[in-house]
C-alpha cells in the first residue's frame, strides 16, 4: 500500500491493511510526522469529531446470482443496500452468467432486511420499503416466470434453440405486461437459451 501524503484523509485505515499483511511505502517525513505532537492531537480532534459518526458495513456474497460472484454492501444502521444486479429496476435481468436458482434465494434475503434504501446495478436509487420489495419481487417473479417456462418446454422435449424460439410467445401467456419492457423481445429468448442448459443440469442431477 502505498501513501502518498501523511494528510489524515490519505492515510487513516491504513492499519487495516497493515494487519492483512500488507507492505507500507511512504516517505520518510510521514514516519516524521506520526511520532509528532501534532499528529496525535489531529488524531484525539477527529476521534471526537468522527467517532459519533462512523458507520459499520458489512459485505456479503449470499449465493450466486447475476454472476457467481455477486456481493452486496449492508448497511444496517441506515437500512441502506447495495445489490449490483441482484435486484434490476424496470428491465429484464441478464441470466446467463450465474444460477437462477440460488438468484432467488439471495432475492428472499434481501426481502428479509427489509431496506430503505437500493442501490441497484442499473437504474435510479430505489426508496421506502414497499417500493423497494415491490421491485425485488417482480425481479423475483420473472426469474420464476422464465424458468418455468424453460422448464415446461424442456420436461416437453424441445430442442434449445426451440425453446428460445418459443420463450417470448410462453412469457407473454404468463404476464403480457412483459412485452412493455425495454428489449425483453431480445433479452428474453438470449435467457431462455442458458437457462436451458441450467434447467437440465438440474434435471440430471434430480434423477441422480
Amino acid at each position: 500500500m502505498i501513501i502518498s501524503h501523511y494528510h489524515t484523509d490519505h492515510f487513516y485505515g491504513a492499519k487495516a491493511f497493515k494487519e492483512k499483511g500488507a507492505i507500507i511505502i511512504a516517505h520518510p517525513y510521514a514516519l516524521e510526522y506520526l511520532g509528532s505532537d501534532e499528529a496525535q492531537r489531529m488524531f484525539n480532534a477527529r476521534l471526537d469529531v468522527l467517532g459519533k459518526d462512523l458507520i459499520r458495513f458489512e459485505i456479503h456474497h449470499w449465493c450466486k446470482a447475476h454472476t457467481d460472484g455477486d456481493l452486496v454492501l449492508w448497511v444496517p444502521s441506515k437500512k441502506v443496500l447495495i445489490s449490483g444486479d441482484i435486484v434490476f429496476g424496470g428491465r429484464v435481468p441478464f441470466l446467463g452468467s450465474g444460477n437462477s436458482k440460488s438468484w432467488i434465494d439471495c432475492l428472499d434475503k434481501i426481502l428479509e432486511l427489509e431496506p430503505e434504501v437500493l442501490l441497484i446495478g442499473h437504474g435510479e436509487p430505489l426508496f421506502g420499503k414497499e417500493n423497494i420489495k415491490g421491485q425485488v419481487e417482480w425481479t423475483k417473479k420473472y426469474i420464476q416466470d422464465i424458468r418455468s417456462v424453460v422448464r415446461k418446454l424442456y420436461e416437453e422435449g424441445l430442442s434449445v434453440e426451440e425453446v428460445r424460439a418459443k420463450a417470448n410467445e410462453e412469457m407473454l401467456k404468463i404476464d403480457p405486461a412483459y412485452s412493455q419492457l425495454p428489449v425483453f423481445f431480445d433479452v428474453n429468448p438470449v435467457n431462455a437459451y442458458h437457462l436451458y442448459f441450467e434447467i437440465e443440469r438440474e434435471v440430471l442431477f434430480e434423477s441422480k
